[in-house]
């Protein structure tokens, strides 16, 4: 599987599950090590059954689990007007 490119307002899908993707905006968060970053978020609607019904919110490299399979954010396109996009590729689990 290649990457798939979600739009925002949009709905992919990733393992079989519906993904949307709402809110591309530009944020503040802190990383795994701890540390104060600053760049473009979105937040995922992955829309399956259980365990695969979740909102997540995203930023660039992260990962994200639907269906036992491993997906990673590669890009997210954040415009400060229109719609913005994510774009995400199924890594090795």
């Amino acid at each position: 599987m290649g990457e798939i490119v979600i739009m925002e307002t949009a709905v992919g899908e990733l393992a079989g599950v519906r993904v949307g993707v709402h809110s591309v905006w530009d944020d503040e968060w802190t990383d795994e090590r701890g540390f104060g970053r600053r760049g473009p978020r979105a937040t995922l609607a992955v829309m399956g059954e259980d365990t695969d019904d979740f909102d997540l919110r995203v930023h660039l490299g992260s990962t994200v689990a639907v269906s036992g399979r491993t997906f990673r954010v590669t890009h997210i396109d954040a415009p400060e007007s229109g719609l913005g996009a994510v774009t995400i590729l199924e890594v090795a689990g």
